[in-house]
């Protein structure tokens, strides 16, 4: 059991910082962020790369295209149309 203490812990930690995660994406996925909540999810990002997070934006990409049916790069938002470059990059820089 004592074993199980620390897991729990990292756990609690990754949830917290998805949900600080989700809280910042949606604050920065608008025409004009403040400049201090980019920055915050570039922090969170660079300091969290092992949680993989940029997963999170993909697969709302590809569950809100699927139940929309449409794929098309014009009619979707800035940063959904980030989504796939930022897989390519993401998996190129492995």
């Amino acid at each position: 059991m004592e074993e199980e203490k620390p897991l729990v812990k990292l756990a609690d930690k990754a949830k917290k910082i998805r949900l600080r995660f989700s809280e910042l994406l949606a604050k920065t996925n608008q025409e004009h962020p403040r400049s201090q909540d980019v920055k915050a999810l570039s922090d969170l990002l660079n300091g969290n790369q092992s949680l993989e997070l940029w997963r999170t934006v993909l697969w709302r990409t590809v569950a809100s295209a699927l139940r929309r049916g449409d794929f098309s790069r014009t009619r979707r938002p800035a940063l959904e149309q980030l989504a796939p470059e930022s897989l390519v990059v993401a998996h190129s820089s492995r």
